[in-house]
């Protein structure tokens, strides 16, 4: 689990915004003080609805716990903090999020001296979905590679080639 380490707000008040395209304008602006737990996604019933392609029915949960909010990605199309993917992470400072690899950012806002133009911008490298599936591709066809499961499955394949070349060539009608 990733953390920022600053203070934590005393209180569950937290305003987020929706970016405009460039990342740094907000365009909409939510404020939810005293809410112990928020939903953004599609879905109408979300205390925070996003209408975009990108983003899930339920696509994060923001839950107030032990002092500091808990962001949970609950969405198929992941969130990204610093351009990293997180699956939950603690809430300790301003922060953005992008829903999605080419879904809208939301800025977090939790201090009540935040301004309207925070300055901070949706931080996403430059990655290419190919980049992006083929590291998860390596890293999911090693563990399976690895596993015991996949190693009898070889076994049990080459005893099966085995035994069908011991019976000589296929013949074709």
């Amino acid at each position: 689990m990733q953390s920022i380490a600053i203070h934590a707000p005393s209180e569950s008040n937290i305003a987020l915004q929706l970016l405009d395209s460039s990342h740094t304008y907000p365009t909409q602006t939510w404020k939810l003080n005293g809410k112990s737990a928020i939903r953004i996604g599609r879905l109408d019933d979300n205390e925070v609805v996003i209408p975009h392609q990108a983003v899930s029915r339920v696509h994060v949960m923001l839950n107030w716990e032990n002092g500091a909010w808990r962001l949970i990605n609950v969405g198929r199309f992941g969130t990204l903090l610093a351009g990293q993917s997180v699956g939950q992470v603690r809430i300790d400072r301003d922060a953005t999020i992008q829903l999605g690899t080419a879904g809208p950012c939301l800025r977090l806002l939790l201090s009540e001296k935040s301004n309207e133009h925070h300055g901070e911008t949706c931080e996403h490298p430059i990655v290419t979905l190919a980049d992006i599936n083929e590291s998860q591709k390596q890293k999911k066809v090693a563990e399976i590679a690895d596993s015991d499961f996949f190693q009898q499955l070889q076994k049990r394949a080459r005893q099966m080639r085995e035994a069908k070349n011991a019976f000589g060539p296929e013949e074709t009608v």
